[in-house]
């Protein structure tokens, strides 16, 4: 299967290390020369990564399943010990 390339030249020709550069270092300073360009970034950044209050529902959730399958299990090892 071919990896299908980025059409968009200026992504395919920065390495990992700029990238990181660019988002840790001069993102910050842009958005303080230019503010108005926040929500469009921001907006990006909300596309590509989950909200806070996402991965807490997420969290939520698994902690929910886990304590059902814990008193699932619980009651199961009783019967499977009865049964040996």
């Amino acid at each position: 299967m071919a990896v299908q390339e980025s059409r968009d030249p200026v992504a395919s020709s920065l390495r990992d290390e700029d990238l990181i550069d660019l988002l840790g270092r001069r993102l910050p300073d842009l958005l303080q020369r230019r503010p108005e360009l926040e929500p469009e970034i921001f907006g990006a950044f909300l596309k590509t990564f989950a909200r806070r209050d996402e991965v807490a529902l997420i969290v939520k959730e698994l902690r929910e399943l886990r304590g059902k399958r814990g008193a699932h299990d619980s009651r199961t090892a009783g019967t499977q010990a009865a049964a040996v």
